[in-house]
């Protein structure tokens, strides 16, 4: 998640085009938001889902913000794709505290 706040005096709308990360596996909602008011702020949250095919390391995303009628602001997500490491006792599973 991240928070986008309005610094300008004038109320801002923007739209983010889907077609420029949507492909990556990366997925912004709201990818649109109209009229923030000065000072105020939009949450955002950002999910990434990798395919099997994906390449391990860091991968990077440049999403730009297309202001109505103003200027594109280009924002870089930036992941590291690993490999998960689990390890599952073969003698004895801890459930911890358990109700009955």
């Amino acid at each position: 998640m991240f928070r986008l706040t309005n610094v300008g005096r004038i109320p801002v709308s923007f739209t983010l085009e889907k077609k420029h990360f949507g492909p990556a596996g990366l997925n912004i909602e709201p990818d649109k938001v109209t009229k923030l008011m000065p000072n105020a702020s939009a949450l955002f949250n950002v999910t990434y889902a990798t395919r099997k095919t994906a390449k391990f390391g860091k991968s990077k995303i440049l999403v730009p913000f297309d202001v109505k009628g103003g200027p594109s602001y280009n924002v870089e997500f930036v992941a590291n794709l690993t490999i998960p490491e689990l390890a599952m006792s073969s003698e004895n599973l801890d459930f911890g505290k358990v109700c009955v």
